[in-house]
């Protein structure tokens, strides 16, 4: 790429700051920031110390045919300036908030770095907890740009979650509490409400299964049926 111009001088840079390009003067490499960014408070700025970005684009689509990697560090230059600082950079959540007794226990994961992209380049690790106390460790698994969970088949009961993860210096982590609020049959907690892993059993009617007792032959009742009791 072509050299941008920048005024001759020294550089220095805040202890907030993070610098992205240096300058290089010469066949001389130097520690003066050529593109930096800050954060301070949640009020982030960009500074570019050259001028003639121009340059690149034409070098570039000269040499290869597009602009596509200076239309890119423009492009995640505003993002990362305009993301909200304050919006939850980890979250965890199962993918469902009821599972069938038998059914694998799903939890989902999304890690984002700072200019709010889908990352899952650390490990995320979960601990869940029955109301015995009793923990169960797992890993989560890579799945496209985020990771998923099947913690497999658990005993009965309500869980509670704590998911932590690290990306550079920055640590992440996620609890929730146990919910003690018995779901009604027929009537489950919508999408949302509740983030603790939970099996619930309720009674339905079973159609396949005929009850025998108040038949003089023994024989099935076509009109009678027995209900049993399924976990959901």
């Amino acid at each position: 790429m072509p050299p941008l111009l920048a005024p001759f001088g020294s550089y220095g840079s805040a202890a907030n700051t993070a610098i992205l390009l240096k300058q290089k003067i010469g066949a001389v490499a130097t520690t003066y920031p050529l593109l930096a960014f800050a954060d301070d408070a949640g009020r982030r700025t960009a500074i570019l110390t050259g001028e003639g970005l121009w340059r690149w684009q034409l070098a570039e689509y000269q040499n290869y045919g597009n602009r596509n990697a200076t239309d890119e560090l423009l492009s995640q230059s505003v993002q990362y300036l305009t993301a909200n600082a304050n919006r939850q950079r980890f979250r965890v959540y199962p993918a469902r908030n009821i599972f069938d007794e038998g059914e694998n226990v799903i939890l989902n994961a999304e890690l984002y770095n700072d200019a709010l992209e889908l990352i899952n380049t650390p490990d995320v690790r979960i601990e869940l907890k029955n109301q015995a106390g009793k923990n169960y460790s797992f890993l989560f698994s890579r799945s496209g740009q985020s990771y998923q969970l099947d913690a497999g088949t658990l005993p009965i009961g309500e869980y509670s979650y704590n998911a932590a993860t690290q990306n550079g210096p920055q640590r992440f982590n996620r609890q929730r509490t146990i919910n003690h609020k018995t779901a009604q049959p027929g009537n489950p907690p919508e999408r949302g409400q509740s983030s603790t892993v939970k099996y619930h059993s309720q009674t339905k009617r079973r159609p396949d299964v005929i009850s025998q007792s108040n038949h003089p032959t023994g024989r099935p009742h076509p009109q009678k049926r027995q209900y049993q009791n399924r976990c959901l």
